[in-house]
């Protein structure tokens, strides 16, 4: 009986050490997730908790948290001013995204990526594809955008992120 026990114990050890590896994520996989996370933080629907500012800052400022750094640059050339670098403040600011717009969409698509030989800051391009509604109706933009990630504390987060000027290839 403990010959048995002796043996399943190296075969117990070795179904762990698979499981966890197979489970692990790569640093892509994880900052693929950080972006898919920000499309989804900042999507504007008529669903539960949207149509309540308050409920969808304190979601905004949750979600911002965690995706961003503690100090944020973001660049959108149409905006008239610069946004807050602080993710707190920089929620409150996309939480004025219903002000403005019924529904608003946004995912990220051919996206590359490149880290540093640490693996702890990540270059990132892809193209963002929006869609929103407002009173004027459905309207539609692609376009690039470049994004900056570090690795803090084991977790991926958006250092800045910058979106070309519309028309920009």
């Amino acid at each position: 009986m403990k010959r048995i026990v002796w043996l399943s114990v190296p075969l117990l050890l070795a179904g762990v050490a698979i499981v966890f590896t197979l489970s692990r994520h790569s640093d892509e996989d994880l900052i693929r997730g950080q972006l898919s996370r920000l499309a989804k933080a900042v999507r504007v629907t008529a669903g539960p908790g949207e149509s309540n500012p308050l409920l969808r800052v304190a979601r905004l400022r949750s979600e911002f948290r965690e995706i961003f750094e503690a100090d944020v640059r973001v660049t959108i050339p149409e905006l008239p001013m610069a946004l807050p670098t602080e993710p707190v403040a920089l929620a409150d600011s996309a939480a004025q995204l219903t002000v403005i717009y019924r529904a608003f969409d946004v995912d990220f698509s051919d996206v590359q990526i490149k880290l540093d030989d640490a693996r702890l800051t990540a270059q990132v391009q892809a193209t963002a594809n929006v869609a929103a509604t407002s009173r004027d109706g459905l309207s539609r933009d692609t376009r690039p955008v470049d994004f900056l990630l570090r690795k803090v504390d084991g977790t991926w987060r958006v250092s800045s992120i910058n979106v070309s000027a519309k028309g920009a290839t």
